[in-house]
């Protein structure tokens, strides 16, 4: 591994880390009603709304311009795994279901606007919040977007499902931006 690809490594560790850390302090205030997404959807809001009010919204700001694209996804991958046993133990990850891959498939059409939009490739943490908060305005989606947001168990097992779609999506042409900045 070379020193880069440390620093990557080393950087996802401590971005999982820190939202791991952020999600303990939201379950201090809101108890077993967080989640993965909605600390993402939190966290997120803060940085575009720049309420840098902690350090560790500071860190994870950092964190996510420092890492590629290419590596977020596996971010999130690891934050959905941990999150349920370390914050909410109460979360088992759901099983798939029709509507599971529903919304997988809506994730993936905030993702391709998104794209045809700014051309280029987003996030996975922004498709996650551009979902939620296009959902929140929008009232034709509150019911859909209620499930999504109350269900941790079933929000898990749509973002594990979404982590292998946006990665067979987008992968190789963000891996090939990551080997491209190594040279």
């Amino acid at each position: 591994m070379n020193e880069q690809q440390t620093l990557y490594a080393d950087t996802s560790i401590e971005l999982v880390d820190g939202l791991i850390q952020y999600g303990q302090y939201l379950k201090n205030d809101f108890g077993d009603n967080v989640s993965p997404a909605l600390t993402i959807y939190s966290i997120l809001d803060k940085i575009g709304k720049n309420s840098l009010d902690t350090q560790e919204i500071l860190k994870i700001r950092k964190q996510m311009q420092t890492l590629p694209l290419y590596y977020h996804h596996q971010c999130l991958r690891l934050f959905i795994e941990r999150f349920s046993s370390e914050v909410n133990i109460d979360i088992k990850i759901g099983d798939q279901t029709l509507d599971s891959l529903n919304e997988v498939d809506n994730l993936e059409k905030i993702a391709k606007t998104y794209n045809e939009y700014t051309k280029r490739i987003p996030s996975i943490f922004e498709v996650i919040y551009l979902y939620i908060d296009e959902g929140l305005k929008d009232s034709s989606s509150q019911e859909r977007i209620s499930k999504f947001i109350s269900d941790a168990s079933f929000q898990s097992r749509v973002g594990l499902d979404y982590c292998y779609k946006f990665q067979k999506t987008y992968g190789e042409d963000l891996k090939t931006g990551v080997l491209t900045n190594e040279k």
